[in-house]
């Protein structure tokens, strides 16, 4: 056999080497991408429970506090103030009772801040459909002890999502009236 003929099969050897190495890399790389996608799905699977833990365990903490609060307020001197503003109002009540109310709401409007930030992180997602109508259900006692406007200790997305609700309780509020005159014509 001449130099060129080894030269040619060597070379043709060379190519088929060549070619298996290919194919078994390429196989090499698609097992790798299979459990390197493996692990992904297990990852984010693992994520999802960790942040349905986080809720859950959000949700019970807000129970547990919600439950101490009550079992408080049902032994606290405050009770007959706040049942006193209750059923008579703010006038009805004297300059201590009167700070001793706003102390306490300004403890509820707190409360209501740490939930509206839980919200805005995800980890309270029902309290995005409550937090409308729990502000609306606090904004007369928020104005008569003076929470309102909402100064700089609170958070700029708080105070925004506050004047939304009260601007939408508003307009609710000035079509009711305006629909009013019309159906007492009617």
């Amino acid at each position: 056999m001449s130099f060129i003929e080894i030269t040619a099969v060597l070379s043709n050897l060379g190519e088929i080497i060549g070619a298996i190495a290919v194919v078994v890399t390429l196989f090499y790389l698609a097992i790798q991408v299979k459990h390197s996608k493996e692990a992904t799905e297990a990852n984010t699977r693992s994520l999802e429970e960790s942040r349905n833990l986080a809720l859950v365990q959000t949700y019970q903490a807000n129970l547990f506090r919600k439950s101490d609060y009550l079992v408080r307020l049902s032994e606290s001197p405050m009770l007959s103030t706040r049942l006193k503003y209750r059923e008579l109002g703010y006038d009805a009540l004297d300059s201590t009772e009167r700070y001793c109310m706003r102390m306490t709401i300004l403890s509820q409007v707190a409360d209501v801040t740490a939930r509206h930030y839980a919200m805005e992180k995800g980890l309270a997602p029902e309290y995005l459909e409550a937090f409308p109508a729990l502000l609306r259900g606090q904004r007369k006692s928020w104005e008569e002890f003076g929470i309102l406007p909402l100064g700089d200790e609170f958070r700029e997305s708080f105070k925004r999502d506050v004047a939304r609700v009260f601007s939408e309780q508003d307009e609710e509020v000035a079509a009711s009236e305006a629909a009013q005159p019309s159906e007492e014509k009617a």
